[in-house]
């Protein structure tokens, strides 16, 4: 149950756009942590459900399976992007305030 609220937290985040205002935050890490934890916690209880035997055990591990990948396959996207050093969301412009000297002419 975890998993479903820090998942439906943070969309609610990005919805109303909190994660581009508290950009200091390192967003992308956060969630790439949050989901190779739980590659590993949805890999172990769905191993055991399959190994106990029962259909409606075995359909749930199929299911736990299923969520596995697909946080495996956010967490490979999230690492990309933290590779590349991109914001979690929007775009930040950096405004960079350059002067030049010109010599005078004689």
């Amino acid at each position: 149950m975890t998993a479903f609220w820090f998942t439906g937290i943070l969309l609610l985040l990005y919805l109303f756009h909190v994660i581009e205002k508290l950009y200091k935050i390192p967003w992308l890490k956060i969630e790439f942590v949050f989901d190779a934890t739980w590659v590993v916690m949805y890999l172990i209880a769905a191993s055991l459900a399959v190994s106990f035997g029962p259909e409606a055990y075995i359909a749930a591990g199929f299911f736990g399976f299923c969520a596995m990948v697909m946080y495996s396959a956010d967490a490979v996207l999230k690492s990309f992007a933290i590779q590349r050093g991109e914001l979690a969301q929007g775009e930040r412009v950096i405004n960079t305030q350059r002067t030049t000297v010109s010599s005078p002419t004689y």
